[in-house]
């Protein structure tokens, strides 16, 4: 007897679970359950106020299956055979608990949803390819309470005596979908506080420099890389930096970068030498400035060289440029021969497509050199670049698609250049 009444109730938990199939809605893994614990510490009164609101509410709808779940067992003669008509009217009770605490649950997600959604809403990543993940789960997310909320309205609306014909087992069937659908949807907003949580630690493993480069690339606005500008004027994005300035606002950019390069030049004939801001280095620190010697240790250069530093170089104005992108070619250019140009119209400028560096020797105010006078200063195996602007002759050699590259070349050159940027054969700085 006792043999009989043990295997009795192992067969109705067994029917429990198989036949019921979702006695409560589908519960949260432990991870899960561990994000929301630590959301919670995130949230405001208002907020952890709804989530009570949201519990209350799982209570009730846990209240209500208790009920059908005890229906269910006695249904179980009814549904020997499978479905049929005169057990689907007898169920029809038990189908209207079960769809009223779907309806519930149904409530008590979306509060969840909302809260945590709103919540997120308000962070700020710090890196793009984490804003990048959190924006692609959080769309299938909200995607998936679409769908659940559609799949639902296939159920909840229906009264009493539609139930007497609607199949038990395609109810239970249909009510899983929504609730998974709600489940999978926050475990996803989960997934994306979690990556949340982990900036800290990505943040420890990079220096203030990096982090601060990535927050910037992140906000993607003119000021936030005038903020890493400022920061960290050597630091190893600083090229990077004054392009995105230059390219989301040329106007800013000539007032916060370009104009506070000085323009003016002194000539110190007693010395034999130009001030720093006739000549300027463009390295990783911004500013830098070297200072042009003229003296007799130049004049084996030439005479074009004496005369250029000395008469002629009175007028450079200051170049440097940001980093860029492109191959050296050789260019063939036509520049007007007027020496009383007084436009800044240039003749010609490196026209490859993207940033590209290039090595300026020398610039002029007074009439282009002749061939014969370059040939006398440059003799390199690069191609000597001539171009009129604001003003000048100037003279360049290549067009590399790095400034490391630039700058390696540079110091090959022996004698005083500095490094000048083009972005789409246009003169940037």
């Amino acid at each position: 007897m006792m043999k009989r009444n043990l295997f009795l109730h192992l067969f109705i938990l067994v029917f429990v679970v198989i036949f019921c199939n979702v006695t409560v809605a589908q519960n949260f893994s432990q991870e899960i359950k561990d994000s929301q614990s630590k959301v919670k510490k995130m949230l405001d009164a208002s907020e952890d106020s709804r989530l009570s609101e949201a519990a209350n509410v799982f209570e009730e709808a846990n209240f209500i299956m208790e009920s059908v779940d005890e229906q269910d067992v006695t249904l179980e003669k009814s549904f020997a055979n499978g479905s049929n008509p005169k057990a689907e009217k007898k169920a029809v009770n038990v189908k209207v608990q079960r769809i009223d605490a779907s309806k519930q649950y149904e409530n008590a997600y979306n509060i969840l949803y909302e809260v945590y959604d709103a919540k997120l809403s308000k962070l700020k990543w710090n890196f793009p390819e984490d804003k990048a993940v959190y924006k692609e789960k959080i769309q299938f997310a909200a995607d998936n309470i679409v769908k659940a909320a559609a799949n639902a309205d296939n159920y909840k609306y229906l009264e009493a005596k539609d139930l007497t014909t609607f199949i038990y087992s395609d109810l239970k069937s249909s009510i899983e979908t929504t609730m998974s659908l709600y489940v999978e949807a926050i475990s996803l907003q989960m997934e994306c506080f979690e990556l949340y949580f982990e900036q800290d630690e990505k943040k420890l493993s990079m220096g203030d420099d990096d982090f601060a480069w990535s927050i910037a690339n992140a906000e993607n606005k003119y000021k936030s890389f005038k903020s890493y500008y400022d920061k960290f004027p050597t630091g190893a994005h600083i090229d990077e930096a004054k392009i995105k300035m230059f390219e989301l606002d040329p106007d800013l950019y000539q007032t916060d970068v370009v104009g506070s390069v000085t323009t003016s030049s002194e000539t110190t004939k007693n010395s034999g030498t130009v001030s720093n801001s006739v000549l300027v280095g463009y390295a990783s620190t911004p500013e830098v400035t070297e200072t042009a010697t003229v003296g007799s240790e130049n004049q084996s250069k030439s005479e074009a060289i004496e005369n250029a530093t000395v008469a002629e170089v009175e007028n450079v104005v200051e170049e440097k440029q940001p980093e860029t992108q492109a191959k050296t070619q050789t260019q063939t250019q036509t520049y007007s021969t007027s020496n009383n140009e007084s436009t800044n119209t240039v003749a010609a400028s490196p026209n490859n497509s993207g940033v590209v560096y290039s090595i300026q020797i020398l610039a002029i105010e007074r009439g282009k050199l002749t061939e014969d006078r370059k040939r006398s200063f440059y003799n390199g195996s690069e191609p000597l670049n001539e171009r009129f602007e604001d003003g000048m002759y100037k003279y360049t050699i290549g067009a590399y698609n790095s400034f490391s590259q630039a700058k390696q070349a540079m110091s090959s050159i022996g004698m005083d250049a500095f490094i000048v940027t083009f972005k789409d054969g246009i003169r940037i700085r």
